[in-house]
């Protein structure tokens, strides 16, 4: 990732170091100060001491628990993505090829599908256990889950979504030593231990048994209950163990799944090293400052890999989209915001390239993409690719014309690099751009910008969001705060539309219109709040009340014994 870009503007990482090393100056003024002040005062100087080692493995344990986290998220995430692909996905596609590139591409072990007839795909593939497993546990038929399958691995299940029911299930398996590896990564020196629980259990999952001292089973659920009483928060407890020695236990829990991180390590961790060079002040003071400066830059290295990892894009090594949001906030505040603008770009049809390529060059494609906006921008200008086929550019033009031209000549600029490799083949874009004057903040300009590029029309369009868009989004907005409260008032009225036979000339059948009437607003047509309902899916409410509202119009009239109209029935419709 090009660090220059930007225009040397610090962001808001660079801020967040500037404290972590203001931190760390301040810790190395403490230490000597409270040396230079005497050795007399142990108390206090133990109590700093276990101040310091709370800190440590409480970071060093959030960081195994965010690592463990992040590795069943993507697991996760991508099980799911394969199951809905297989969803609609011909048959015949579904290769051992495809399994073992997928499988490969996400760091598994293997990939299975398994149908509820007992069969599976690779079958040769299957482990001897995964078949018992999955039917001891029915809840693998109905719901994406993270498993842990004892003395086997680590188990992602996602069902096959499929309409009345799920007859398939995709299970992502990965060898539970990768996980192994992220929790004995926390270095306590051998004097702690790190141990991954499961919390509706309390069974220890994996454990590092390099500690000095015995953790029993025991001991880890009282430490889990305590944490399960004070509500689940990320804590440092310190605590007696049998043997009497006082250690320090943080618990953390591993998000999207149902585990906790434990780290336990003895309160006076540093204290033990002290003590071994405590006949010589002067070998005590440059100890100290030596561990100190050693925790310092562990936790400096720390903070800046994860503060890179937070902000980069795994796929082009260029900003993520939260790189690129604090960055682009950066850049903005200190310039005018008149001349800056965020474009939104979509590549069309992306997901033909992926089933036709494959995902390879699929992502072959996504990086040439983000290559050619970087080289259509600047260095005091940003490009990301935020997800998918999606990018975000934030440019530093202060006219609409100039920014359309722009964007034009990188998408030809693409396209002509196509054509030599590809003929008569190009990507097409939906392009919205917001200026930073109609936002409030980026991440405000990014949405907008992608309401903007959801204008339709052709492709390679750029639609620039205005009072115009601003103004249908507000009227959508009040259009659906309103719904509900019309369906509960009857602000929706079934207007009856005759349908006349032409053999006898007289009306045989007609067709319920729908018409909003609401009190404040007045007429509301269906030209309006139909294509809204359709698309946020509350039509489907609508069509019910409709049905609804004519079978209560037809059993009134044949209550009152009113005779039909010469109508044959009812057809509700919106029209």
């Amino acid at each position: 990732m090009d660090k220059k870009r930007g225009g040397g503007v610090l962001g808001s990482m660079e801020a967040k170091r500037r404290k972590s090393y203001q931190f760390a100056a301040g810790i190395i003024l403490l230490a000597m100060l409270g040396l230079v002040v005497g050795l007399g005062n142990t108390v206090s100087f133990e109590r700093m001491m276990t101040q310091v080692v709370e800190r440590y493995v409480a970071e060093n344990n959030h960081q195994v628990a965010g690592q463990i986290s992040s590795r069943m998220k993507a697991g996760r995430e991508f099980v799911i993505d394969f199951a809905d692909t297989l969803s609609r996905m011909p048959g015949r596609l579904l290769t051992r090829d495809l399994i073992h590139r997928k499988a490969a591409a996400m760091g598994l072990n293997s990939l299975e599908v398994l149908s509820k007839d007992g069969s599976s795909f690779p079958e040769e593939e299957c482990p001897a256990y995964l078949e018992a497993w999955a039917k001891e546990t029915p809840v693998l038929w109905e719901t994406p889950e993270v498993s842990y399958v004892a003395d086997q691995s680590i188990v992602f299940s996602a069902p096959v979504p499929l309409t009345g029911g799920a007859d398939r299930v995709v299970f992502g398996i990965q060898d539970y030593a990768d996980i192994r590896s992220l929790v004995l990564r926390a270095d306590y020196q051998n004097q702690g231990c790190s141990v991954l629980m499961d919390v509706s259990t309390g069974e220890r999952l994996i454990s590092d048994e390099r500690a000095v001292f015995p953790i029993d089973d025991q001991m880890l659920k009282e430490f889990l209950e305590q944490w399960k009483k004070d509500g689940a928060k990320d804590a440092v407890y310190q605590k007696l163990l049998p043997s009497q020695e006082s250690v320090l236990v943080s618990v953390c829990a591993v998000k999207d799944t149902d585990w906790a991180q434990m780290a336990i390590i003895p309160s006076d961790f540093l204290l033990m090293q002290i003590r071994q060079h405590m006949t010589v002040y002067a070998a005590i003071i440059v100890f100290i400052l030596i561990l100190f400066m050693f925790l310092i830059w562990h936790l400096v290295q720390e903070n800046r890999r994860w503060e890179t990892v937070s902000v980069t894009e795994p796929l082009t090594g260029g900003w993520s989209r939260e790189g690129f949001i604090q960055n682009g906030k950066t850049a903005v505040e200190g310039g005018n915001p008149c001349s800056w603008a965020v474009v939104y770009l979509n590549i069309m049809g992306f997901r033909c390239i992926n089933e036709s390529w494959g995902e390879e060059d699929g992502n072959r494609t996504l990086q040439f993409v983000y290559k050619m906006f970087v080289e259509g921008t600047n260095r005091q200008e940003l490009v990301s690719r935020s997800s998918m086929d999606h990018f975000f550019l934030l440019l530093n033009e202060a006219e609409d014309e100039v920014i359309r031209r722009r964007v034009h000549d990188m998408i030809d600029h693409i396209n002509q690099h196509i054509r030599q490799k590809f003929k008569d083949y190009s990507i097409t874009f939906a392009i919205g751009v917001c200026r930073m004057d109609m936002a409030d903040c980026i991440s405000t300009a990014m949405s907008k910008a992608i309401h903007a590029s959801k204008l339709g029309g052709p492709g390679n369009v750029c639609h620039f969001y205005d009072e115009t868009i601003a103004k249908l989004l507000d009227r959508e907005e009040r259009l659906n705060d309103l719904f509900e409260a019309s369906l509960r008032n009857h602000d929706f009225q079934i207007y009856l539309q005759p349908k006349v036979s032409p053999s006898g000339n007289r009306p045989c059948e007609a067709e319920a219109l729908v018409r909003w009437v609401h009190p404040q607003e007045g007429m509301i047509y269906p030209s309006e709040f139909i294509p809204l309902f359709e698309k946020n899916g509350k039509i489907c409410k609508l069509d019910l009340y409709m049905f609804e509202e004519v079978c209560r119009l037809e059993d009134r009239w044949i209550r009152e014994k009113r005779p039909f109209p010469g109508y044959r029935s009812i057809y509700p419709a919106f029209i």
